[in-house]
């Protein structure tokens, strides 16, 4: 332990210089920045990977990473090569999520949970033994980033006479996201580039709220379409929204664009049509069914009482083997007799009743 803690001694007194047979990389750092709230979830881990390269017969023995800075208090950890051991130092002694691994020649630093803190710049030295050289890398600069929300527009009074304020805002980015403002008049259909009047950034822990502001020209019979796009780092693909001015010009369900918001800016109380009935149509329609069942009913009912008030008719005289008599005469009078089947029983015409006179 003793002759660890000299070797780090003697490694931060000496003067950073480039020596004939010692290379040493530091990759593993984002270009663009690190960004903590990415759209797939939770942030990936960070790893910093030092290598090195040395000239036959020399042989490494520390690699060391360091934050800002190069003196002992700088140091984030001490790789021993020769058996792969190491030692965190500083405000890294208690930090679990903070690793290293060695894979010789090459050497990871790996911080699991992210913090703004681990902000800065970052170093990797590497020393062969008795320390016959010496080299450090230049600085890695780690910038954290934070997604912006997406922007807001709202339309604003009309300053002048055809003269409107239109607003656009986003807060939750790091560092503060650059508003663009664009509009295109309906009379050309060209997309033009416009000058905010007016931009705000207001920090809100560790992010940033932007707001900006335009005014521009336009009328009910020339409206103007009005676009508020964000640009920032830490978006992989592009955030824009828009509105048209004035406002008398917008369809009904095109007012102030809000993606967080499903109500209109300036009517609060309004939402906008979901395609579902309203009350009275539903009512209408209630009504109409219970009318149709009604006449339905109506005329139901009619049948029936007017079926069972017609009279009945007589049955018909029974024949065959309930009247044997009658089987064998003809329903006309005629004579049903298979025998003489050419004979018919003719009967005497009915004389009329002529009642006898009377005297007294």
């Amino acid at each position: 332990m003793k002759g660890f803690l000299v070797a780090i001694c003697i490694l931060c007194c000496y003067s950073t210089r480039l020596a004939t047979g010692l290379e040493v990389t530091l990759a593993g750092l984002p270009v663009n920045g690190y960004v903590m709230n990415p759209e797939g979830g939770n942030p990936q881990p960070l790893n910093l990977v030092c290598s090195y390269t040395v000239d036959p017969g020399e042989t490494a023995q520390y690699v060391i990473f360091y934050k800002d800075g190069t003196d002992i208090a700088n140091q984030i950890v001490v790789i021993q090569v020769s058996d792969g051991t190491h030692r965190k130092f500083n405000s890294y002694l208690t930090r679990a999520d903070v690793t290293a691994t060695a894979s010789d020649p090459s050497y990871t630093l790996t911080i699991g949970g992210v913090t703004m803190a681990d902000e800065g710049s970052y170093r990797c030295r590497v020393s062969t033994e008795f320390n016959t050289a010496i080299v450090t890398t230049d600085e890695q600069i780690l910038n954290l980033l934070y997604r912006p929300n997406p922007p807001q527009i709202t339309r604003g009074p009309e300053v002048a006479t055809g003269t409107f304020r239109v607003s656009c805002s986003s807060d939750g980015g790091r560092p503060a996201p650059e508003i663009k403002w664009f509009k295109m008049q309906s009379s050309d259909q060209i997309e033009v580039a416009i000058n905010a009047s007016a931009n705000r950034e207001t920090p809100q822990g560790d992010t940033i709220l932007v707001e900006s502001e335009v005014e521009v020209m336009a009328t009910e019979a020339d409206p103007v379409q009005v676009f508020c796009q964000l640009l920032h780092d830490s978006l992989t693909s592009q955030s824009k929204t828009n509105i048209i001015i004035p406002e008398s010009a917008a369809p009904s369900t095109t007012t102030t664009v809000k993606p967080t918001n499903t109500t209109d800016e300036n009517n609060p109380g309004t939402k906008p049509s979901t395609g579902a009935l309203g009350g009275g149509a539903v009512a209408g329609i209630v009504i109409a069914v219970l009318i149709i069942v009604a006449i339905i009913v109506g005329v139901v009912v009619f049948l029936v009482r007017r079926r069972s008030a017609e009279p009945k008719q007589p049955k018909e005289e029974q024949t065959g083997a309930e009247n044997p008599a009658a089987s064998q005469t003809d329903v006309r009078g005629g004579n049903t007799n298979p025998a003489y089947p050419d004979q018919r029983d003719e009967k005497p015409p009915i004389e009329e009743y002529k009642p006898e006179p009377t005297t007294v």
